[in-house]
């Protein structure tokens, strides 16, 4: 055992300063992001995301509801150039008296109207989509007569809650706006 005093000996390493060789300094800290940041980058992603996905959903409704109004509008032209032109189903049994369109909640037929059944001269039946609903002022059928209009004015709106609503109007004179 050592009795006294204690040395240290402190021995120093001296490295020579090389000047093409530059020190290397630890940096810490500037890396990279932190939790923290990483989170709010995606938080404001997700609610930007949210958003844009609410606007499109609006955007397809919207395209579906006005493609509904357009196909509905052919089918009143179909029915009013067929009543105009005198043409009649084959299959109506006999007393022609042009052509209608039957318009119910979430769809609507064309017939030829005929004396007798008129399921017989059903032309087509189309389906809307399930959240669009049709209501008329003026009747839920628009009979197109032979070389004439009809008998009085319908509006018909289709509309979707939330989305908006299309109103085609038949005039007496068969005009379709």
């Amino acid at each position: 055992m050592l009795r006294g005093r204690h040395h240290i000996l402190v021995i120093t390493v001296s490295t020579s300063h090389n000047k093409s060789m530059p020190r290397q300094k630890a940096v810490f800290g500037k890396n990279g992001f932190t939790l923290i940041e990483l989170m709010i980058v995606m938080v404001i992603i997700g609610v930007l995301a949210g958003l844009g996905m609410v606007q499109y959903i609006r955007f397809n409704r919207t395209r579906t509801l006005q493609e509904t109004a357009k196909n509905l509008r052919s089918t009143l032209i179909l029915a009013r150039t067929q009543a105009l032109t005198g043409e009649k189903d084959a299959n109506c049994p006999s007393g022609y008296n042009g052509w209608y369109v039957e318009l119910n909640a979430h769809d609507y037929q064309i017939y030829c109207r005929c004396d007798g059944n008129p399921a017989a001269c059903l032309r087509q039946t189309t389906n809307v989509a399930s959240d669009i609903n049709i209501t008329t002022v003026g009747g839920n059928k628009v009979w197109f007569k032979p070389f004439a209009g009809v008998d009085n004015l319908v509006k018909i709106t289709l509309a979707w809650t939330g989305v908006g609503s299309v109103t085609l109007k038949v005039e007496p004179s068969g005009n379709i706006e």
